[in-house]
């Protein structure tokens, strides 16, 4: 079913960003971000595309998001000759790099509106994202084969990152993550269009990854629900272990 994806967008972002430039890229904030999130992200800073990713992906930073979809859309626009890609708005670039992206992976279900999934009250009132369970999958997948450092820090439950000039200590939007055994991914979503989302990736066994995706469930109901079905998970894995045991044995 293709549900309102919310911060889970912000996956992509980081995926695309990571194949774009260098992770010691420095990035600018611009100038024309929203400043919901000025404790930290504020016009004119300077951050790592290393730095920006981790802070973005764990505290879900729209701003962050942004800043790093203009800027590496910037940066691609200026190395190109190719007059078509030239007339192009940096962040618009980045986002359609982002559904050509997606097309490439076989997330039939999904497309992005924006880089951070924030609901688009004009024109009309719309997700940022729409996309799949199954995609979601896809998307987290592909992601820990090819660039599994840009998990690394959604699994902390307080992360210290650091700009040009200061230090911040980013605090993960995953409530549960300490409580996850065998965390090796993590990215929530809430919006009120979407309601809470979440995807984990867990080993659950030597070599036994898997992720669960929930989309559509409630603020707090998210976290219940991944827990449920990472339990679950654990068990079934167990139960066929011990099934295998006994007929090798």
């Amino acid at each position: 079913q293709q549900l309102p994806l919310a911060s889970l967008t912000k996956v992509m972002t980081a995926l695309v960003a990571k194949e774009s430039i260098p992770d010691f890229t420095i990035i600018t904030v611009p100038d024309d971000i929203p400043k919901v999130d000025a404790r930290v992200i504020q016009p004119g800073q300077k951050w790592t595309l290393k730095e920006l990713i981790d802070y973005t992906l764990v505290v879900s930073s729209n701003e962050g998001a942004r800043s790093v979809a203009s800027v590496v859309g910037g940066l691609e626009i200026l190395e190109t000759k190719d007059s078509a890609i030239q007339s192009q708005n940096p962040r618009e670039w980045f986002i359609k790099k982002m559904n050509q992206k997606a097309r490439e992976l076989g997330m039939s279900q999904t497309y992005f509106i924006n880089e951070s999934g924030l609901d688009v009250s004009e024109p009309g009132f719309v997700s940022g994202a729409y996309g799949s369970a199954k995609d979601l999958t896809t998307l987290f997948t592909v992601t820990l084969r090819e660039h599994p450092e840009l998990f690394e820090a959604t699994t902390h439950d307080l992360l210290l990152v650091h700009s040009q000039n200061r230090s911040y200590t980013a605090e993960n939007s995953n409530k549960i993550v300490n409580q996850l055994p065998g965390l090796i991914a993590s990215k929530t979503g809430l919006t009120d269009l979407s309601g809470g989302n979440l995807v984990v990736a867990i080993d659950v066994g030597i070599n036994h990854p898997i992720i669960i995706a929930v989309l559509g469930s409630s603020e707090n109901g998210r976290f219940t629900d991944i827990t449920t079905l990472s339990n679950a998970s654990e068990y079934v894995y167990i139960c066929n272990d011990d099934h295998l045991h006994n007929k090798m044995f």
